[in-house]
């Protein structure tokens, strides 16, 4: 257990502060300094409390920041462990540790400055201690360990609903009926603590309660792609990959069923029914996102361990060399997902945002504006940039004609009477004035010259009522583009 631990340690700590922060890292330093604006957010308070303690011991930098989620991700692998053991043994408990430390969803996460390691730790916690507690009706520590992880998971990520919903389905495989009432009792505490946070989700109602804006309408397409992103870290995960562990999910289900039905209930219910759940209430409003998803997975690893370990016992004395053939899949497996993690997948998902920003800071001038077209570059701005320029933020979609419906207006992200964080105005007003130089942001720009729809729309728009200078420079899939107000075409002032 002690090398499975270090092994998980050496993998989260590995380029932890090798790249920039991205969009929501940079949104949770940026709720530290302006923690009213939770509000405007789609997470409840406690990661972000405990972050701001965190942050005032250790520092306000990508390393410091990141590193609490690695402290929950490797506290997580323990208790991993100790559900897998009190569920199948040492062996099962061996692998499905193993698997959590190697996997790179959870590596991901674990290097990311969001609550997404510590939802994990807390669902965790909570379904051993609800598990314990069935096992030993009279541990009452048991009871109280479990309100308390659950109301601590709801406190982190709203996504914990979804896990503490499906877990009374695990009842299923319990025939006492006074056993199943006793087990339903805690979530009286869950409930409270629901309501508790019931005035806060209406006010942050734009985000939850109206569906996430972001968050595409469920297929079949988007839930396969966001499942395999889930289980393996990555999208586009190869046919084998899936054949492999899903043939042995299913598997270690059948296996365990045969001999624990409650055993078998339990990892389906955590495991299956949370994304089930999910995707029945995105038919109503999509609300489907994986990383809110994330405690499923150490239910279906714990499942294929299952699977490895009764299938090994079954197959390895009757065809000794398929046993060895599938074992070294799994090994090559593993090995190309944390490839895939550190090769790919990190460098593409975090852009480089500081040299962005250092290269407009560079050649900023009295009466410059920044303007972004995308939301993914307002939060890093503030972060790597000067906290005290003005700032704009055109929407990203326009209008009919052409020309964006409104522009937000954001001064510095400082929040006074006079001078409120945002505002809606025109391009005119935006330019117009104390401005005399734009610096415009826009994203998803390809090395082949290609740009999103949305933002060649804008681009030609902005275009065709200024007159573009010679600058212009691409960092990433970031466009910087420097208009100045002295080459306002006619008929713009």
């Amino acid at each position: 257990m002690l090398g499975i631990v270090c092994l998980a340690v050496g993998l989260r700590w590995f380029h932890l502060g090798a790249f920039d922060l991205w969009y929501d890292e940079a949104c949770s330093a940026f709720l530290l300094d302006h923690f009213s604006h939770l509000l405007e957010d789609y997470h409840p308070p406690l990661y972000y409390l405990m972050l701001h303690g965190w942050s005032r011991l250790f520092g306000s930098n990508a390393v410091a920041l990141r590193s609490l989620s690695v402290v929950g991700s490797v506290l997580a692998i323990p208790l991993v462990w100790r559900l897998a053991n009190d569920l199948g043994g040492r062996r099962v408990a061996i692998l499905s540790a193993l698997w959590i430390a190697l996997s790179p969803y959870h590596i991901w996460y674990a290097q990311e400055a969001r609550g997404y390691a510590w939802l994990t730790f807390f669902v965790t916690l909570a379904v051993w201690c609800w598990w314990r507690w069935l096992g030993y009706p009279d541990a009452r520590r048991y009871y109280w360990g479990f309100v308390c992880a659950a109301a601590a998971s709801i406190a982190t990520a709203y996504g914990a609903a979804w896990s503490l919903a499906a877990l009374p389905c695990a009842l299923v495989g319990v025939t006492e009926r006074t056993v199943r009432r006793r087990m339903l009792r805690p979530y009286v505490w869950v409930a409270v603590v629901g309501v508790l946070l019931m005035p806060l989700v209406a006010l942050q109602g734009t985000a939850v309660l109206r569906g996430w804006f972001w968050i595409p309408p469920v297929n079949a397409v988007n839930v396969g792609w966001s499942i395999g992103e889930m289980l393996f870290g990555y999208e586009n995960a190869s046919w084998v990959e899936m054949v492999l562990y899903g043939s042995l999910y299913v598997y270690g289900l059948l296996a365990v069923s045969r001999a624990r039905r409650d055993v078998a209930w339990l990892l389906l219910a955590t495991s299956a029914i949370p994304v089930l759940l999910s995707i029945a209430v995105s038919l109503w409003r999509p609300l489907f996102l994986p990383r809110q998803l994330m405690p499923v997975t150490v239910s279906f690893w714990i499942a294929v361990a299952f699977g490895a370990v009764h299938g090994w016992q079954r197959v390895a004395p009757r065809w000794p060399v398929v046993t060895r053939s599938l074992a070294a899949l799994l090994v090559v497996c593993l090995a190309h997902g944390l490839y895939h993690q550190y090769a790919d997948v990190l460098p593409r998902s975090k852009p480089p945002y500081r040299p962005i920003f250092e290269y407009v800071r560079d050649r900023w001038q009295p009466g410059d504006l920044l303007v972004h077209t995308i939301p993914m570059t307002v939060y890093p701005a503030w972060y790597y940039g000067d906290r005290s320029v003005p700032c704009g933020k055109l929407l990203l979609r326009p209008s009919a004609d052409g020309s964006p419906a409104s522009v937000e207006m954001f001064w510095g992200f400082r929040h006074t009477a006079d001078q409120p964080i945002t505002r809606h105005a025109t391009l005119e007003e935006l330019l117009g004035g104390r401005f005399q130089r734009a610096w415009v942001l826009y994203g998803s720009w390809e090395r082949d010259g290609t740009m999103h729809p949305d933002g060649l729309a804008l681009r030609r728009w902005i275009g065709g009522q200024l007159m573009s200078t010679a600058e212009s420079v691409c960092v990433g899939d970031i466009l910087i583009e420097r208009y100045d107000r002295s080459a306002l075409r006619a008929g713009v002032s």
